[in-house]
């Protein structure tokens, strides 16, 4: 069998062995927690020590905790819950955020915050667009496309001396902060209270948890949150649906994986990410590097081949065991470019040519020497 090489884990990792091991040993948790029998109250236990155990990494309450099917229905859950209730708010959003928050978000009154070509946040635009209307803002940690870094807690000052301006002069609409934190969580804090932030929203299938979970944190300060799913009241009443006790046990083993060795990690993956940026830039002079290298996340290089076509590329780096991406896998289907290339002023030959290489806990130095031998077999 062919050996292979994945570089595409901003897309999903696979399932830690002892995650894996560990929900296979809670086969027998399969229980409807909401029953009161004894096959439910076994996963009723299982169910409460995920959320415990999830609420001592992220040092906030179970409470807070609302378990999803991942990343998309948190960001979804996340907009919808604040906004939905109140027909004149409105909301902010970086231009270069996941879909599920821009399509999203376009159901409501809302706008754009622009970055710049680096990809991050115009903070004196974002500060511009808060009016008196604006309930919230959603600003992504880490851009899943460029990994670009963002600001978020000078987000959280401002919109803390924002509230506080509010408060002074009698409007009394909240304002509550969001970030998408799912390509974060291997790499820097996701602590929702150092950041800043009202409501959190983590992927599972991106940390080697299973695929099919995720988490919206939303803090106790937020009163009203209409649901996204209604027709059975579990979890509060703010998300129905019979709980997946088993699945949100081993989110709950990623997360605290992730979260431990998060420096060692960080410190492992970037420097194999500077190697290989260099390495490619050594190799093909013309290369474009798009986003941040001094804002970036630890495992993403995303390149562009000016000349090449994307999709050629990735299909010749397949058919040498090479996983590597376009851009976003959640957009995949659509035959638009890229909207984050185009929000930071790509050119549609860098659009057209760029790849998303992102390294994890698999990648190592004979990964990255492989992938730039194959570029170099394939670019002449």
């Amino acid at each position: 069998m062919k050996k292979t090489y994945y570089f595409d884990c901003a897309s999903a990792t696979p399932i830690d062995p002892d995650v894996a091991r560990k929900m296979h040993q809670l086969e027998d948790a399969w229980g409807n927690i909401s029953a009161q029998h004894s096959q439910a109250r076994l996963a009723k236990k299982v169910w409460d020590e995920a959320l415990s155990a999830i609420a001592d990494i992220l040092k906030i309450k179970p409470s807070e905790i609302i378990i999803t099917s991942g990343g998309t229905e948190s960001n979804n859950s996340a907009i919808h819950g604040v906004m939905q209730a109140d027909e004149h708010a409105q909301m902010l959003y970086l231009a270069i955020e996941h879909p599920s928050i821009g399509e999203k978000a376009q159901q409501y009154n809302s706008r754009e915050v622009k970055v710049d070509k680096k990809g991050v946040l115009d903070l004196a635009d974002l500060k511009k667009k808060i009016n008196d209307n604006i309930k919230l803002i959603s600003v992504m940690q880490v851009n899943n496309e460029i990994g670009t870094i963002q600001p978020v807690q000078d987000v959280a000052q401002a919109v803390k001396e924002i509230k506080i301006d509010r408060q002074n002069r009698g409007v009394n609409l909240p304002l509550y902060l969001h970030t998408d934190s799912c390509q974060a969580t291997n790499y820097v804090s996701v602590l929702p209270h150092r950041l800043g932030v009202d409501m959190m929203s983590i992927n599972s299938g991106k940390i080697y948890g299973p695929k099919g979970v995720g988490m919206l944190y939303v803090s106790s300060k937020i009163k009203e949150f209409t649901p996204l799913l209604v027709g059975g009241g579990q979890q509060s009443g703010r998300r129905s649906g019979t709980e997946d006790a088993v699945g949100a046990y081993g989110f709950a083993l990623a997360l605290k994986k992730a979260t431990q060795g998060t420096k060692l990690e960080e410190k492992r993956v970037s420097g194999l990410r500077d190697r290989l940026i260099k390495a490619l830039k050594n190799e093909f002079p013309e290369v474009v590097i798009n986003g941040s290298l001094s804002r970036r996340i630890a495992n993403n290089v995303n390149v562009s081949f000016p000349g090449h076509d994307n999709e050629t590329l990735m299909l010749q780096l397949d058919e040498l065991g090479i996983s590597v991406a376009t851009g976003s896998a959640c957009s995949a289907s659509s035959e638009e470019p890229s909207h984050v290339l185009g929000a930071i002023g790509a050119s549609e030959t860098v659009m057209n040519s760029a790849l998303r290489i992102t390294l994890g806990r698999q990648t190592d130095d004979q990964s990255i020497n492989f992938l730039i031998k194959s570029l170099k077999s394939i670019i002449k």
